[in-house]
């Protein structure tokens, strides 16, 4: 099951790009020339002093989108989005992937909405209070919202939803909810058995709780796998697996009869980026999640393009098998100077892509500024070598996802410089997941990336937690990097959780855990004619309902 969720997370990247930090803005870069070279459950923690609740920002209605320049945006059209295909599940939480919730931002909403600088703002809750004293988080909920069915949204239908995910256990951080409370019409509340950091139960239990219609969530799973019925924008018209899904306006959407502006919204699917391409090229989409190289060339055919951070690149040694190389420091630290990150960006990302100077990107919540970066120097990598007893260097295996290989051959290249000479293990995703959930990759190095979220240890310790959806099996953390985990989960503010943030990126890139190479950039390609908020705030917030096109 898990190989099966980490094959279709895949997909989402090239479905949806998996944009996540920082604004999104259309640009347009001019593509540069490849470089030279070839490219157990947490611990109880002690409970914290206990502050005076804190209050919510006071209600406030729906933020209202600036209109896009230029013009005014006009009503009406079919918006069709080029995808691939992984589309399985359309309104059924708990068997739902990656893909499923990723597209389900078109026409779902949840308590909350998350923005781009990692704050909660209102969306179907109105406000809600953090009580830290007796461990609640009280929601106050929006009036007058209507399921698409004409059901009421209340917060029996906010209980509801929050039980299903919980008894089928895909409701994150559920150990540390002691009951769910129905206050009156339109009030919720988790009453908790520990506090943890407020971002870290909205994220899992406001942003990440998509609400449906329990009337129609009642009619079971074979249903509502190819259906959904939900607050949001559009609702369901029709779907063909792996072919398309259409979704049309909602005429009683609680916004206002202004919205959405579309008509309705067509994905269509396809499994190559060549057809994917041509159709954009073709004019047969009007949008399309694409690689950067395939947008750039769509942008100098007159497309414009859309940007925002994506996943960063990185290195994972294996410090864990008995005997390995990359238990000793020196031996990381000495990869981690032999790269020039600043060349490997601007050749593999076409200008686009940022080199990292340490395990968390600049502008995330977990960037020091302070941090003294291991910049591109091969003399020092050969020192460190040699004081660690390979003055002569070593042989060692990467492991790679199979397809492009410019960046595994990049870093090989650079290796083999100082004396480490890597040999590139190419694996298909059978092979490539079951080494990094379960086998390991034998003392050599895994190349793979890592998400960037708003409050960026969420993405983190999506990875790097104590109970991580993905499991690296042959990395091993020191003892003072859980503290640090630990420090930021049951942190008692936000403002204290992003301290703790910084903490622990600091520590990690000190200790060469990961040898971080570039951040890379997501790209969203639209006609001429297209005003999207697609990637606004970052990729798994979508208001839909302000999309709108020129007449065309």
């Amino acid at each position: 099951m898990v190989k099966k969720i980490i094959l279709v997370l895949l997909s989402v990247i090239v479905l949806s790009g998996l944009a996540f930090v920082g604004c999104a803005k259309e640009t347009t870069p001019a593509p540069a020339p490849a470089p030279a070279p070839a490219p157990a459950p947490s611990p109880a923690p002690s409970p914290a002093p206990s502050p005076a609740p804190a209050p919510s920002p006071k209600p406030s209605p729906a933020p209202t989108p600036a209109a896009p320049a230029p013009g005014q945006p006009v009503r009406g059209g079919t918006l069709r989005i080029i995808g691939g295909t992984g589309l399985v599940d359309l309104g059924y939480p708990p068997k739902m992937n990656p893909t499923d919730e990723a597209t389900a931002k078109i026409y779902t909403e949840a308590l909350v909405s998350w923005e781009s600088n990692g704050d909660f703002t209102p969306e179907l809750a109105e406000s809600w209070d953090l009580d830290q004293a007796n461990k609640t988080i009280t929601f106050h909920l929006r009036k007058g919202v209507k399921f698409q069915d004409g059901t009421d949204f209340n917060a029996e239908a906010v209980r509801y939803d929050a039980q299903l995910r919980i008894d089928s256990k895909r409701m994150v951080d559920a150990k540390y909810i002691d009951s769910l409370q129905v206050l009156d019409d339109y009030t919720f509340r988790y009453n908790l058995n520990t506090w943890i950091n407020p971002a870290k139960a909205l994220h899992s239990w406001a942003y990440g709780l998509t609400i449906y219609s329990p009337t129609a969530l009642a009619k079971g799973e074979e249903w509502n796998t190819t259906h959904f019925v939900s607050t949001g924008p559009f609702k369901f018209d029709s779907f063909e697996r792996d072919v398309s899904l259409k979704v049309v306006r909602n005429d009683n959407y609680w916004r206002g009869p202004q919205y959405p502006y579309l008509d309705a919204i067509v994905i269509k699917m396809f499994a190559d980026t060549t057809t994917m391409s041509a159709a954009m090229q073709a004019g047969e989409g009007d949008a399309w999640g694409a690689p950067i190289k395939e947008a750039l060339d769509l942008q100098k055919a007159g497309l414009k393009i859309i940007t925002q951070p994506g996943m960063y690149t990185e290195i994972v040694p294996d410090d864990k098998t008995p005997g390995s190389v990359w238990a000793d420091k020196r031996v990381r630290e000495a990869l981690e100077y032999a790269l020039d990150r600043p060349a490997m960006a601007q050749g593999l990302g076409y200008g686009t892509f940022t080199p990292m100077k340490m395990l968390a990107p600049e502008g995330s919540t977990g960037y020091n500024p302070d941090y003294p970066e291991r910049e591109y120097n091969p003399a020092k990598a050969k020192q460190l070598l040699a004081d660690a007893g390979y003055p002569n260097g070593f042989k060692t295996k990467m492991l790679v996802f199979q397809g492009n290989l410019d960046l595994p051959q990049a870093i090989q290249k650079y290796a083999a410089d100082v004396g480490i000479n890597i040999e590139l293990d190419v694996a298909d995703p059978g092979r490539f997941f079951g080494a990094l959930f379960g086998t390991g990759w034998g003392g050599g190095l895994l190349q793979w990336m890592v998400p960037v979220d708003p409050e960026f240890a969420i993405g983190w310790l999506v990875h790097f937690g104590r109970e991580p959806i993905i499991f690296y099996s042959s990395l091993q953390w020191p003892d003072q990097y859980w503290e640090l985990v630990d420090k930021f989960y049951f942190a008692p503010t936000i403002a204290e959780g992003r301290q703790a943030t910084k903490d622990m990126m600091t520590y990690a890139s000190e200790e060469a855990q990961l040898i971080p190479i570039f951040d890379t950039v997501t790209t969203y390609v639209v006609q001429p004619y297209v005003h999207t908020e697609y990637l606004k705030h970052h990729f798994m917030t979508y208001d839909s309902y302000a999309d709108w096109m020129e007449k065309h």
